[in-house]
């Protein structure tokens, strides 16, 4: 019996078939390890201070910054309102403390570096914030806005009081009625300038928002707009008969009264209402009708046929023109649009605009191909955006950063990225049907700046960067600052700490940094005077290099 094959023994054919199986599995295994397998580029690896200074020679630059540590100072507190006089029984928060101003406005207390102070008001003030300041400086002199309590007297233009029109000011939340004298009693509102809007009876329609000066906490007189009114006549444009017409209001804000076919009233607070007009057998028309006295014709022409034919790959499975459905299917459809431009749409995407006069028209939506390769960090995405509006395409990028995307034929631009940190584009260029066009080697448009902070502290901090720039710092001090304009020579960088304040400095985006910041020893509580004496430990110091 022949032992040394596998021939004739079917367990040595299984066996060999695990085995390939394996082989097969680790290779698959394999192939996906490199395909999502993140690149160094996508997870930084931080850098010391000497391995910085070998790869970057001759551009890095030593930044040293050291600042004193205040723990706590006495805050003082000075509330006064627009005229500069004191506000008392204000209260005041920072941090964990708060308190109320006395009699002359003023109140005091401890504060720590970079807390927020709050004052909070009786009502909400002007500009619909409580103010806020950060700090602690050692003396503040804060103005506020504070309302005045007054009532508020809404009249018609003829001076008939306005009932039950609800009044909303600007900055302050709500809105309240009138009542049959037209008052809104004992309602806070700005002392001086107000900003009012108001309501009609029963309805969600507003007025245009408008100003009035008032001194002082006494009743605010407020006039409604006049009415302005006009008629409307509907024709039709070839025999300028009137239309059986159906006229809806855009805003509950206007008045109409059917005079005759197609003829109607108008009254509104607006000079220039849009009215919406429904045409038995047509599409809805959208006209702006101005009231002022006299009868303004509108004449409609009849919605006109396009033939539409396209050419495609897949052919939508609906057509719409200004979402009216087309008849038809395929490549050929019977479209009913409006005199004036159209747009043909179809697959959620608007494909064509129909020019005035047009009855007839191709669209090509037969595909074309893109290909390119991205020289940038990976992984990337790709997305390339049409001339005709809501048309797109994306894409990923393969491991070697090429890239392939299949759009129907047209004008197109592609861009490509990086985690929106590096970015680059192709600008426009034409794709017909059934060619590939390759748009070579594309780019990063921006800068990657990067470097290392040296602090004695835990970096409990984020980046900011001028001009703005994605950035990013690790705890161990190394920090990357990508998508910087390529034509910016310099950035200001600031490092924001949740407890040692705010350091800042100004990098040049063709080099790198070694940045050491030193906090020195806690020295506790101090009085105003030796704050004055020392401003090198305020909350704002530092050689900004």
């Amino acid at each position: 019996m022949d032992t040394g094959g596998s021939d004739g023994n079917p367990c040595d054919s299984v066996r060999v078939r695990k085995r390939l199986l394996v082989v097969v599995g680790l290779l698959v295994v394999a192939a996906l390890v490199w395909v999502f397998w993140p690149s160094t580029a996508t997870a930084p690896q931080p850098l010391a201070p000497d391995e910085l200074a070998a790869r970057d020679a001759g551009s890095r630059r030593a930044i040293d910054q050291t600042r004193d540590f205040v723990s706590s100072v006495p805050v003082f507190v000075t509330v006064v309102d627009g005229q500069g006089l004191p506000v008392p029984d204000v209260t005041l928060s920072l941090g964990d403390g708060e308190t109320q101003t006395g009699g002359d406005g003023k109140a005091s207390f401890s504060g720590r570096i970079g807390e927020v102070l709050q004052i909070h008001l009786p009502h909400r003030s002007a500009n619909g914030n409580e103010p806020m300041v950060h700090g602690p400086r050692e003396d503040w002199v804060i103005p506020v806005v504070l309302p005045c309590d007054g009532d508020i007297l809404l009249r018609h233009a003829d001076g008939r009081p306005a009932v039950d029109w609800s009044v909303s000011l600007q900055g302050y939340a709500g809105s309240t009625k009138t009542d049959l004298e037209g008052r809104i009693q004992n309602i806070p509102r700005p002392c001086g300038e107000v900003t009012a809007r108001f309501y009609a009876p029963d309805t969600d329609a507003r007025l245009p928002w408008q100003t009035v000066h008032v001194d002082g906490p006494q009743a605010l007189e407020l006039w409604l707009p006049p009415l302005h009114s006009g008629e409307l006549l509907v024709v039709d444009a070839e025999t300028l008969e009137p239309l059986d017409v159906t006229v809806q209001r855009s805003t509950k804000a206007v008045t109409l009264d059917a005079l005759a076919r197609g003829h109607f009233a108008i009254t509104s607070y607006h000079a220039l209402p849009t009215l919406v007009l429904e045409i038995p057998g047509q599409q809805d028309r959208y006209v702006k009708t101005p009231l002022d006295g006299e009868l303004f014709v509108v004449p409609i022409d009849a919605d006109r046929q396009v033939e539409v034919t396209l050419l495609c790959d897949l052919c939508p499975e609906q057509l719409t023109c200004q979402d009216v459905p087309c008849r038809g299917q395929g490549g050929w459809w019977d479209c009913t649009c409006l005199p004036a431009l159209s747009f043909i749409e179809g697959d959620g995407m608007r494909l064509a605009e129909v020019q005035p006069g047009v009855t007839e028209m191709t669209l090509d939506l037969r595909k074309g191909t893109i290909v390119g390769h991205w020289t940038g960090k990976r992984p990337c995405s790709v997305f390339a955006t049409s001339e005709v509006w809501a048309r797109s395409a994306d894409a990923g990028c393969e491991p070697d950063g090429s890239f392939r995307l299949d759009v129907p034929a047209g004008t197109w631009n592609v861009e490509v990225d990086w985690f929106e940190e590096e970015a680059g584009n192709t600008g426009w260029f034409t794709v017909e049907a059934g060619q590939t066009v390759d748009v070579g080697a594309v780019q990063p448009e921006d800068n990657i700046v990067s470097g290392y902070i040296d602090a004695d502290f835990e970096l409990d901090a984020w980046l900011l960067t001028a001009p703005w720039g994605q950035a990013t710092v690790y705890p161990d001090g190394y920090f990357e600052i990508s998508g910087v304009p390529a034509d910016v020579g310099d950035i200001r960088v600031i490092l924001q700490t949740a407890a040692h304040g705010r350091w800042d400095t100004v990098l040049r985006t063709d080099e790198s940094i070694v940045w050491t910041i030193r906090w020195q020893t806690d020295h506790g509580a101090v009085r105003p005077e030796d704050l004055r004496s020392s401003p090198d430990s305020g909350w704002d110091s530092g050689d900004t290099g």
